[in-house]
């Protein structure tokens, strides 16, 4: 019997280095590769804060934004006061006149205004968003007599606002004045 157990373990053997020919052999180095590695990641860098506005970025920021509405301003009511019913005009001066104010508004609610100023920006803010919105509707009007049919919000408060907002800026008390 011994002399049967001598092949059998050769043919073992045999069969096991056939089993293992058809895989192939990795060398170290392509093991290793193949092994997940840690990378080290950047913690995320915070957002700086923002920093409230000096008076003078203040007086800069709102001077900007009040000369673009007061011209844009100027321009619409020349032709929504003409009474020429040119549609065209008056639809073209209120889109232009819309997005002055739209813009004006949102710079005024991203600004970071000194708390002395925050009451009076949000009111002046309130009554450009208000003017945009009539502005949009008389910018799509179908007609003339539709668009004289719109009414602007009263300014009372938010005009009180900018003259209050012109003196603690330094600013020239007549709202055109740029």
């Amino acid at each position: 019997m011994l002399r049967f157990a001598a092949p059998a373990r050769t043919l073992t053997a045999f069969a096991l280095v056939i089993a293992l020919a058809g895989c192939t052999a990795q060398s170290v180095s392509d093991a290793t590769s193949q092994i997940p590695t840690k990378t080290a990641t950047a913690s995320p860098t915070p957002l700086p804060t923002p920093t409230v506005m000096t008076l003078e970025e203040s007086a800069a920021a709102y001077k900007a934004g009040a000369c673009r509405v007061n011209a844009q301003g100027q321009m619409f009511n020349q032709v929504w006061t003409s009474g020429s019913g040119d549609i065209g005009a008056l639809r073209q001066a209120a889109a232009t006149a819309r997005d002055a104010m739209s813009t004006t508004a949102t710079a005024l609610d991203q600004g970071k205004w000194p708390e002395e100023l925050r009451a009076d920006i949000a009111l002046v803010r309130d009554a450009d968003f208000a003017q945009a919105s009539i502005l949009a509707q008389i910018a799509t009007a179908p007609n003339w007599d539709s668009a004289m049919t719109n009414a602007f919000p009263a300014l009372t408060e938010a005009s009180a606002a900018s003259q209050r907002l012109r003196s603690r800026l330094g600013l020239p008390a007549d709202p055109s004045a740029c």
